[in-house]
């Protein structure tokens, strides 16, 4: 079997199946890996049978960077070896500053959003005013303020604002997370 095109993603050899195969049991689109065998004939190799392949890093290290790098490029293919055999001259970091900070409480009951509004307003605030000391007390400043609800049938919801300067100020804070409330 040729194949004449396919659509390459960077340098790898992952490519996406066109129609025209489609007849062969293979969906428009379908990520595959291509194999070019001796005489420039190509193998197609679906994706789920490369992770069949390769499930560990002992099998990754057993793998020949050569055919790492036909499959996967020569970034990743080399990568992927080097780093299977334990070669990597990054310095070992065991510090690194945050990129996000956040506090949270779980209460004891479920507060209703309306009846106990009082309640976890004072709440709300008592957080904001928490996270912005925090924040003092690092030397740090944030921009983008997130709030995380849980309701009581355990759906989530994630919202977030990002304002116009950075901040640790705890009434700047609370008026952007009370922002963040308000949306829908």
């Amino acid at each position: 079997m040729k194949i004449v095109k396919v659509r390459r993603v960077g340098n790898s050899n992952v490519v996406s199946i066109p129609r025209e195969f489609e007849a062969r049991g293979y969906a428009p689109g379908t990520s595959v890996l291509v194999e070019e065998l001796d005489g420039g004939e190509l193998r197609i190799l679906p994706t789920e049978q490369l992770r069949e392949r390769i499930r560990t890093i002992g099998e990754l290290a057993g793998c020949e960077r050569r055919w790492l790098v036909q499959h996967f490029g020569p970034n990743h293919g080399t990568w992927m070896h080097e780093s299977a055999w334990g070669r990597d001259d990054r310095p070992v970091v065991t510090q690194s500053e945050p990129v996000s900070m956040s506090r949270e409480t779980t209460f004891d009951r479920d507060l209703h959003a309306v009846r106990d509004r009082d309640e976890l307003r004072a709440l709300f605030t008592d957080l904001c005013q928490r996270l912005a000391l925090d924040l003092q007390r690092h030397g740090y400043v944030g921009k983008t303020i997130g709030i995380k609800l849980r309701y009581d049938n355990f759906q989530r919801a994630t919202r977030e604002q990002t304002i116009e300067v950075y901040t640790s100020d705890a009434a700047m804070i609370r008026r952007a997370a009370g922002q963040c409330e308000q949306q829908d």
